[in-house]
């Protein structure tokens, strides 16, 4: 096994879509207030990708009926992504999700503002602390350093972005069809009816940069985040050496 660990314990700033496509309409369409107000008020109702989690999501998806409890279960779960550049010059990358992790390892949220709002997002400043730990396989690690190398970069000079994505609970969403926002009937669409809000609920991340916004595109990114400007720690065998000194 080769354990390899993310610690954090910093403030983070999460930008929250306004809107989402709709592939039917062919359109952005409204996310209503009402969604990301329910988050604000249950967002402590988060766990990591856990081996748990990933069980049961299995036996969900194998129909072998597990059945969430939908006073205790998580809402939300809280995935970790990092994601090796092509080097400086080039674009694009290799992207890894970590976990499944522990089933001890856990995040502390709190310290929950909106600090701006403008036409497409939200943004939300979040304190987050603790720890994904998992087993980095020798499988895993070739195949992203092959792809790295592919590129005609040597592994040393990639460089890494760490995204922390809210998702919604998929088993849950697996094991209740009603959670389907096309089958929620207009009169139930209220914070207080768990299929619409959750199936109504968009990803969102931050994203956590090894190197400044170069692009204009890039610059005209709210909150962009350094990795040498928050407690992040990227630590065994193989994502140590993508530590920058604070």
């Amino acid at each position: 096994m080769s354990k390899s660990t993310i610690t954090i314990n910093d403030t983070f700033v999460f930008h929250f879509p306004k809107t989402e496509w709709d592939s039917e309409k062919a359109e952005d369409i409204e996310i209503p207030r009402q969604i990301f107000q329910f988050f604000l008020e249950n967002y402590k109702r988060q766990s990591l990708y856990t081996l748990d989690y990933y069980e049961k999501s299995f036996e969900t998806l194998q129909n072998e009926k597990y059945l969430p409890n939908l006073d205790s279960d998580p809402f939300f779960i809280l995935n970790a992504t990092i994601i090796f550049d092509f080097g400086p010059d080039k674009i694009g990358g290799v992207s890894y999700t970590v976990g499944p992790v522990m089933n001890t390892d856990f995040i502390d949220i709190s310290d929950v503002n909106v600090i701006e709002e403008d036409d497409s997002n939200i943004y939300v400043a979040m304190s987050i602390k603790g720890e994904w730990s998992w087993d980095f396989k020798t499988s895993e690690w070739n195949k992203i350093a092959n792809k790295i190398t592919s590129n005609n970069i040597p592994v040393e000079s990639s460089r890494v972005k760490l995204r922390i994505n809210f998702n919604t609970n998929r088993y849950i969403r697996r094991a209740f069809p009603e959670f389907d926002r096309k089958k929620v009937d207009p009169m139930h669409q209220t914070l207080d009816h768990l299929p619409f809000v959750l199936s109504s609920m968009p990803e969102f991340s931050c994203t956590v940069h090894s190197v400044p916004p170069k692009t204009n595109a890039q610059k005209n990114v709210k909150f962009w985040t350094m990795l040498n400007e928050k407690k992040v720690s990227l630590g065994g065998k193989n994502l140590a050496v993508y530590n920058i000194p604070r």
